[in-house]
């Protein structure tokens, strides 16, 4: 019998793992600070720390037999936990063929040597465009196949030194200078006076970047700012990290550099996107909450900003397990448990396994555009559910066709 017959099915199955494991990663990751000394853990949306609630329970394997003899013959298991279940696309869909980018840094490479993706990384630097200079540095963060010399033309910190002699006020470059600066050693730009003025003057009014420089108080044992900078957190008018503007940002870069569809482009830079640990904050939260009566206050005020006002799923998770801690410390455990079935609740919220979404989302560049509008406006809890529905109206729609492009042997 042909190889290929019989490797198809296992073959779609790794594709469509592959292509939920950015999400995995995007999502289920992504719940507090890492350790300050080590940004590339910050940046590529990997830690060893664990939640206090399991994600996903993959031991709850199903005992029923005709479920496992079902997806047998495609080398499928089956969980007892519906969210882990494959559940194949009803367009028939390609998903090979549209999940070949699923990263940033996969459209830049594709089929070009390196002095071709060296000539695409000089466009965006030489762009004129702060926030395409910006994106320079990030397309090198996770590629293997960045060399010294392009680091040093265009890695993280020479693009932000680019983008911030570009446009000094700009909020996204801002953002980014602190995070690498906090995290990188001395330099010249990074002491520079007028690049903190700056970040203090345009990045203030946002309560995480006060977390931030907490945390940063804090890992320097300088507890009295480290609480001064919560209680700014706290108070502040906005709270947002720029998760929108980069995956924005990241899908005009990958325009000019990948002939990929839009689709794919804002995928890639959705699920890319680095998410800020906040581990150590919880930490310190942890351990003065209980022996002064301010930090309890500061952190609880900082969890409730975090479970209300966060942009992503996985920020408002980290405020309910923030709140469950502090609340217990207290000795509210109805409350503590209210906060964790909070975080259930928010867990429970993901996509799973369901190629529908995943198929639309990818193919769909009008419903890519409006679930990122969705996103910018009311948070990523908001947009999900708009997903949902979206495409559950559209799998209705006997004329709707996502995929052009359909796996071998599927007709419509």
């Amino acid at each position: 019998m042909d190889d290929e017959v019989v490797n198809r099915p296992m073959l779609r199955f790794v594709i469509v793992t592959i292509l939920l494991l950015i999400l995995v990663v995007f999502y289920a990751t992504r719940l507090g600070e890492g350790d300050e000394s080590a940004p590339e853990a910050e940046q590529s949306g990997v830690s060893s720390a664990e939640p206090s609630v399991a994600l996903l329970d993959t031991s709850l394997v199903s005992t029923d037999v005709a479920h496992e003899d079902r997806r047998a013959a495609d080398g499928v298991p089956y969980y007892a936990d519906p969210r882990l279940n494959y559940v194949p696309n009803s367009f028939g869909c390609d998903m090979e063929a549209l999940s070949a980018n699923l990263h940033p840094t996969s459209h830049l490479r594709g089929q070009r040597d390196d002095d071709q993706v060296e000539r695409l990384l000089e466009t965006l630097a030489a762009s004129g465009d702060a926030e395409l200079q910006l994106a320079t540095g990030q397309l090198t963060l996770q590629a293997d196949w960045v060399t010294d010399d392009m680091l040093s033309q265009y890695g993280t910190m020479a693009s932000i030194e680019r983008a911030y002699a570009t446009d000094p006020t700009n909020p996204l470059v801002l953002w980014n200078a602190i995070i690498e600066c906090s995290t990188a050693g001395p330099s010249s730009f990074c002491s520079g006076r007028q690049l903190q003025a700056n970040a203090w003057s345009v990045l203030g009014v946002d309560g995480q970047f006060w977390v931030r420089i907490a945390t940063l108080h804090y890992k320097r044992d300088d507890k009295e700012s480290a609480l001064d900078a919560l209680q700014q957190a706290a108070a502040a008018p906005m709270f947002d990290r720029y998760f929108i503007e980069h995956v924005r940002m990241m899908q005009r870069a990958l325009s000019i550099v990948s002939e990929a569809g839009y689709g794919s482009q804002a995928f890639a830079a959705y699920s890319g996107a680095p998410m800020r640990y906040l581990f150590r904050v919880r930490e310190a939260c942890v351990a003065e909450a209980p022996v002064q009566s301010e930090w309890l206050d500061a952190c609880l005020a900082v969890a409730e900003r975090y479970a209300s006002d966060a942009i992503t799923i996985q920020e408002r998770k980290y405020g309910s397990l923030l709140q469950a801690d502090i609340l217990a410390i207290t000795g509210q455990e109805e409350a503590s448990e209210a906060a964790r079935a909070r975080y259930r609740e928010l867990d429970d919220s993901g996509w799973g396994r369901d190629e529908d979404v995943l198929a639309v989302l990818l193919a769909d560049e009008q419903v890519m555009s409006l679930f990122l509008d969705e996103l910018a406006v009311g948070g990523e809890v908001s947009a999900r559910l708009f997903l949902s529905d979206e495409v559950d109206r559209l799998k209705e729609d006997p004329e709707y066709d996502p995929c052009p492009m359909k796996k071998r042997g599927v007709t419509q």
